[in-house]
This record gives C-alpha cells, structure tokens and sequence, in this order.
C-alpha cells in the first residue's frame, strides 16, 4: 500500500514536471517568436532591406531605384529559397523575403552539427544586422570550422596580390587578382606561404578548345566561383610555372573590418555566379567585397568593361589611398634568376653560361669550376641549381626534357654536398618593379588634328574601351607592350565627312624585355591583331578587316633604348590578300614626360608581288600619367602629320 501511494506521488511530480517545463518551452518559444516578429518589424521599419550594404551582401543588381536580383545562382546562398514558391527560380528572391528569412534563422535551435547553423553559414549577415538590431538572445553555435579557416585569433591583415598579364591563356591577358588572409602564426613558421588565400575564376572543362573559350567567357557561357587554396598552391602556378609577377597590396582596415570581409568571404565560398571575361571577372567581384568595407560603388554599372588593375586604381584613388597600408613586390622565379645572373661578375656568368651551353664542361679533369675557390663555386653551383630547376618546370610537359634537366641538377646537387656551406649568400640585385596601378588608366579619349600630304586638314577622335600602347605611359609588366582593345579612330572633316580610319577588336604587342644574357633565355617578341584599319593613306574609304599576327626578337640596349625585329603575317580582306611585313621597331625614352616610337619596314603583297615601304614615327609629350601631347608622322602610299590630345581615366 505504501508502495503504491509512492508510485502514485512520483508519477504525479513527474507529470507535473513535465507539464510545467512544457509550458515553459512553449513560453520560451512564445517570446522567441514575439521577439522575432519584434525584430522583423523593425527591420522594416528601418528598410534595411533597402540598405546598400545588405543588397551588396546579396550581391543584388543595384539600380538608381530598386534592387533588381542577385548575381549569386546558387540556391544555398538563399535560406528564402522554395522550390515551389519560387518555381525554381532564384530571380524571384526579393531582398525582404532574404532578410526576413535571415532572422528567423539565426533564432532557430542549435542543431547538433553546430556549423550547419545560419550563424555559421552566413556570418557576415548576422555580424551586420547584430548592429541593427538586438540580437542578444540569438543562440550562440560554435562555429569551428570558420574558426579554424580563418584563424582570427592571428589573423593580422588582408592583402589583395594582382598578377601580372600571363599571354598564355586569353582570360589571364589583363592579369588576375586574388585574396590573401595574413596571418602571424604562419608568417613566423613559413613566410606566409600557408595564408589562406581565394581565387575566383570560371570552372572550364579541360583541353576547351581557345576559340569555343574566348566566345564562352565573352557570352557568359561558364559559371565561376570563390575558392580557397594554401597560398604555396598560388605562388608555385602564378611565380613558379607561369612566371608572373605579383604586386601585394596589403588593405589598411580595421580589425573589425577585416573581420566582416572574412566572413563574407566565407559566405561566397563555392558559391556560383556567371562568369563574363570581359567585366564579370575576378576584378569586379573582387571589387564588389571591398564596397563592403568603403563604402564606395567600385564597379559602376554603366562601364562595360573592368580589368582587374582597376580594383587597385580605384584603391589609390579613394581618399588618396587611405586604404593600402603597404605595397610589396612580389618578383617571379625567372625574374629572380635574371637577377641573380646579373649580380656575378662578368667572368663568372660567362663561366655558367659555357656550363649551361656544354654540361660536360664540370667533368673531372675538365671542370671550369676548378678555377675559382671553394666559396665561388658553391655560389655558382648554388645558383646552377635553380636554373636547372627553373628549366625542369618550364619543360614540365615535355616529359623527357624535363628529365635531363633534373639528372643536370642532381649531377650538381652531389658535387655541392662536397663543398663547405656557403657563410655568406648570394647578394640580392632584385629590382623593384613598379605596380601597374601607378600607371595611365585603361580606358581612352583623344582629340586630334591631322593634315595630309594634299595639305587637307581632318579632326581626329580616338576612343579605346581599354587601351594601353608603346608610348602609353604604364607601368610594371605593361610598360612598353600594347594591349588594346576596342579602340575605334575616326576622322572628320569641314563639310562634314566621317571616315573610318582604325578600329582595334583585338590587338596585341608583346616585347620581350629582359636584358639578360643567361643562356637559353631570349627576348621573344611577338603580335596578334584584328579589326579594321587603313591600307592606304591617300584614300578615304580604305580600310579593310584584317587579321594576323607577327613573330620576332627584342634587343635591350638599356633602360632607355629597346629595339627590335619581327615579321608580320596578315590577312586583308581588300582582295583576299596574304600581306608579309618585316619590321624594325625602336623605343626610345627618356623619362617619363617624353618618349618616341619608329616602326619602318615593307608590306609585301603576296598576291600580286606589290612591295611598299612605311615609316610611323610618334612622340609623347607627357603633362601627368594621364594626359598627353602626341605628334606623329606616317608614310605609307601617302603622308600625314598628327597632333593630338590624349587622356586615359
């Protein structure tokens, strides 16, 4: 009896119990979802829906007026999303819903995979609406893995590297951009070379034909995405195999803004957008995270075409460039091995030259290397061994090549374990070179005057979409190049005649300008072009589509005076005529206020045997890096002289 009155008094505390904590969860739940609704009201309120830094979290299309839809594809970015409320389309996601959604979500449970939590996923959000509104009662996850990606606790600064043009590949031609996250844990082990660092590109099927390529990238035919990758994985393609420089732009933020763009960052992790080569490329989405952080619109709408020099032009632009904090010079391994040639004395480099050119020349009893002491040759051997190692990598796909040159290397690795190490280093010569970014902008407008032999003068308007030529005054790897790319030139005369002279889809000059004389390195030199351009001078209504390209080599005399010699190939349409053309070039500059460029050589007609020589001769007159004077004269089945005013913004 006893027995079963305490049976009966447990079982009533414990349905009580179990009543009473239910009521409270109910409460609790009550509350949760009164102060959600509190909060969602607010929001509206306040229209942060409105708010450009919420939009630019969005990656919302952002007109004068209302917010059109996001450039993300991927239906993860959006806790929104329904497949049936939104039919399957991602279009129909408006930045309310998202913001309502985002809430609610960030009250939700804790789930038991913590890192699934909306906290988690979409920090950024959360980071910033918990400065808008009172997210003191969230929930708090924890969220490891952001934690140990990003690493906050050493995480010192953002840099943003730009990599220099790479003509090996269409998409690269204008150079690249990545993200890289600097952290003091790792700079103390490895030199940074384990920093987190994000790359955005298109996802392209291997072996994609070049022509189906540049039509895809330039019709928006590939998704693209943000990913992560351990910097070493960065440097070894972009300086190592690629032998690009790269210019280290370390960002002068806050921590806390540092923080919101990592966790941003985070976010857009795997996350699809439609890639366009021409404008949404890596600069701009790049672009679009710092806007976050400054505020600024860096990727007008209206401008169709953005490269990613850009992003760092904007950055010395904004309030006199308030946000870089240091610029480094990050040099490629060819550059450095250039470098390091040119710091030995001349008998020495002639010395690893006659090595390079004959390895058998360190056999025993016939070893050049006999002749110089202990500490020399372990210099010298030192510095075989990268360029063993550099051609090896240049080589990689020529897989038996590849092979000797590692068999030349381990020849030396094994007469250098004889020696004594080396006390002191080899000097480092390597020269700085300056960022592009501090060079005339991409896009051009010129004004001119130009009178012709019969003593007529035309107006002359020249604009260029992106443009920068021999006498442009660029910087870094685009100094003395030319890369020019819708750049239309038209003439207009009194009775008010509009004549068609030059219009660039595509054109580009490569000079090869190392003034190195390392065996096996030469300074090749090449071209490519297409458009439409003038076959005669005399004539008014004779320009014709064209394509080719030139092959050939460029001498360095100095820093002031480059020469060189090519042979061109082009296709005209007038006639459906192959036209030969060698050429000599030379450049000469003086300083950065005045330089002239001669081209002079023979157009050959291979149809009909027509030879005609031609002379263009310009000079630059600078004002400042993005104004100038230019005077030109050309001779070619006529003659004209030109005076014109060129800026580039």
């Amino acid at each position: 009896m006893q027995f079963y009155k305490t049976y009966k008094l447990i079982s009533f505390l414990l349905i009580f119990s179990f009543l009473f904590c239910n009521s409270e969860i109910r409460a609790q739940a009550n509350s949760n979802k009164s102060s959600v609704e509190t909060l969602i009201q607010q929001a509206v309120n306040q229209e942060i829906s409105k708010d450009l830094t919420w939009l630019r979290l969005l990656h919302f299309r952002v007109s004068p007026k209302i917010a059109q839809q996001s450039d993300v594809l991927s239906p993860e970015f959006f806790l929104a999303y329904d497949e049936v409320s939104h039919k399957q389309k991602i279009s129909l996601i408006s930045p309310e819903e998202e913001l309502t959604a985002s809430i609610e979500a960030f009250f939700a449970d804790i789930p038991l995979n913590q890192n699934a939590h909306a906290q988690c996923r979409f920090p950024a959000r959360y980071f910033w609406l918990s400065q808008k509104l009172d997210f003191s009662s969230t929930p708090q996850p924890l969220c490891d893995r952001l934690e140990n990606w990003a690493k906050f606790d050493s995480l010192e600064s953002v840099s943003l590297l730009m990599v220099s043009g790479y003509f090996g590949n269409p998409a690269s031609t204008f150079g690249h951009l990545l993200v890289k996250l600097n952290n003091s844990e790792f700079r103390e082990n490895s030199g940074n070379l384990l920093d987190q660092s994000v790359n955005y590109g298109a996802e392209v099927p291997d072996n994609e034909p070049i022509p189906i390529y540049i039509a895809k990238g330039l019709s928006g035919g590939y998704v693209s995405r943000f990913a992560d990758k351990k910097y070493y994985t960065q440097d070894l393609v972009y300086s190592k195999n690629e032998l690009r420089d790269i210019w280290e732009y370390e960002l002068n933020f806050s921590d806390d803004d540092n923080k919101f763009l990592v966790f941003h960052i985070w976010e857009m992790l795997g996350m699809k957008s439609t890639y366009y080569f021409l404008k949404e490329n890596c600069g701009y989405r790049i672009a679009e995270l710092l806007e976050l952080l400054t505020g600024q619109t860096m990727t007008p709408n209206y401008q169709p075409w953005y490269l990613p020099v850009s992003v760092f032009q904007g950055l010395e632009d904004l309030e006199q460039g308030k946000y870089i904090k240091n610029i480094n010079f990050i040099p490629s391994t060819q550059r450095k091995l250039h470098d390091a040639f040119a710091s030995f004395p001349l008998v020495q480099a002639k010395t690893l030259n006659q090595i390079f050119a004959n390895p058998t020349l360190i056999n025993k009893g016939n070893n050049l290397l006999d002749r110089y002491s202990e500490l020399e040759q372990g210099k010298l051997m030192d510095f075989m061994l990268e360029y063993y190692q550099y051609k090896a990598d240049q080589n990689s796909d020529e897989h038996d090549v590849a092979k000797i040159y590692k068999q030349y290397k381990n020849k030396i690795l094994g007469k250098r374990f004889k020696l004594p190490v080396t006390k002191e280093g080899q000097t480092n010569f390597i020269k700085e070179i300056i960022s592009p970014a501090k060079g005339a902008k991409p896009r051009l407008i010129s004004l001119g005057l130009t009178r012709e032999k019969s003593n007529e003068t035309s107006g002359n308007l020249a604009i260029g979409l992106l443009h920068s030529d021999v006498l442009s005054n660029s910087k870094g790897t685009l100094e003395n190049s030319e890369l020019s790319a819708f750049h239309v030139e038209i003439d207009f005369s009194d009775s008010g005649d509009i004549a068609l002279r030059h219009f660039d889809i595509l054109r580009i000059l490569k000079l090869g300008l190392s003034d190195t004389t390392l065996y096996g390195e030469s300074n090749k030199t090449w071209r490519v072009g297409m458009g439409f351009e003038e076959t005669n001078l005399s004539c008014e209504e004779c320009t014709n589509f064209y394509i080719g390209g030139g092959f050939g080599k460029t001498f360095v005399s100095n820093s002031k005076l480059i020469s060189y010699a090519m042979l061109n190939a082009k296709y005209v349409q007038e006639n459906e005529q192959l036209e030969l053309s060698p050429e000599l070039g030379i450049v000469f500059t003086a300083n950065d206020y005045f330089k002239t460029y001669l081209q002079t050589g023979l157009k050959m007609n291979t149809k009909n045997g027509q030879k005609d020589e031609f002379i263009n001769l310009e000079t630059r007159f600078s004002i400042n890096t993005n104004n100038s004077i230019r005077l030109s004269y050309k001779n070619f089945l006529g003659e004209e002289i030109r005076l014109s005013l060129n800026r580039t913004f």
